[in-house]
């Protein structure tokens, strides 16, 4: 039958939800970790959870690859609720991995049409596509992801997370073409004293690769930087001025919650019509301003505010006949700092 024990939480992390537990329980042995970096596509997998409630519930698959966005084994084995958190053990028996999720397909259905005993027929609209399970496939967290995050829980009691310090934005087809680059960000701005801009790096550098690993997008390299040990010594490959070049680089320590955001003013040119009022009462603009993560949303409802009053302004100066060019860019920042 099945036994419980008491355990305490130690620490818990915010990176992929996982928690260090401590249960007094003689007689258990420790599952053996196998190195991760290891494993191959193709390779057969054992993934253990309690499915539907059912304790010990064994299920068979094998590895289809590395996601690379967020470097979470990809399995192709069905995992049902109840197996998130469960081991994925190879064929040694050692865990690999922990189960993290299913895949999910988006499904959108349109509208609905419902036909009742009303005579006129009636059409419901869903307001956002159905997320579904796809089949038969599984996402796991790789054990040597696993042994970093509790070992900085235990000695720090958070997870340490690397620094930059850069702010970049996305790239467009045209620009990339004519850098003739698949990829890439370009760097808006560096910030002082930073590990960045002690390797080297420039404004408008385009950051092409980090430690060998190609970089496709704000979000993937953000969680390059973050998953990267502080302290570590990488390899940035950026473009500037049409030539390539190879900056070493020793990242920093995240510092903490805090972020910095830089705010660019707007500039309008000299035109020789009177121009309508910019209300926005409840925005202060300044060259720096610190906040913390949680604050985050109220200064994206601000800015969407400030958006919407500058489209009400460029609808006002096109009906006086005005010309105006408002260029606006945008840019990404690792929460934490990048």
């Amino acid at each position: 039958g099945r036994e419980k024990y008491a355990g305490r939480i130690l620490r818990t992390g915010d990176q992929y939800n996982l928690a260090l537990l401590k249960v007094d329980a003689p007689g258990l042995r420790a599952v053996t970790l196998g190195n991760s970096d290891l494993v191959k596509p193709g390779s057969w997998v054992t993934v253990i959870g309690n499915s539907y409630g059912l304790a010990s519930s064994v299920n068979f698959g094998l590895v289809n690859g590395v996601r690379e966005k967020d470097s979470l084994l990809q399995l192709s084995a069905s995992v049902a609720p109840g197996t998130a958190g469960g081991p994925v053990l190879n064929t040694a028996g050692e865990m690999i991995g922990m189960v993290h999720g299913r895949m999910a397909e988006s499904l959108d259905l349109g509208p609905l049409r419902i036909l009742g005993e009303q005579k006129q027929r009636q059409v419901a609209f869903l307001s956002q596509p159905l997320e579904l399970p796809a089949s038969e496939t599984a996402l796991a967290i790789p054990a040597n992801k696993i042994a970093a995050v509790c070992a900085d829980l235990e000695q720090h009691g958070t997870r340490k997370k690397g620094f930059l310090g850069v702010t970049f934005s996305d790239l467009g087809e045209d620009e990339l073409k004519n850098l003739k680059l698949p990829s890439g960000l370009k760097v808006e701005d560096v910030v002082d004293g930073s590990p960045a801009e002690k390797s080297g790096v420039k404004d408008d550098d385009v950051i092409v690769e980090f430690g060998g690993r190609k970089v496709t997008g704000t979000a993937e390299f953000r969680k390059m930087v973050a998953e990267t040990k502080p302290g570590t010594k990488v390899k940035l490959r950026v473009k500037r001025d049409g030539k390539d070049r190879t900056l070493a680089v020793e990242l920093g320590e995240a510092p903490g919650r805090s972020i910095k955001v830089r705010m660019k003013k707007l500039v309008l040119p000299d035109l020789d019509i009177d121009l309508p009022d910019l209300k926005v009462p409840e925005i202060e603009i300044k060259r720096f301003q610190r906040l913390d993560a949680e604050g985050l949303d109220e200064i994206k409802d601000e800015l969407k505010q400030l958006k919407d009053e500058l489209q009400r302004l460029k609808e006002e100066l096109r009906a006086k006949q005005g010309k105006v060019r408002i260029e606006q860019r945008k840019q990404e920042q690792q929460g934490g700092g990048m």
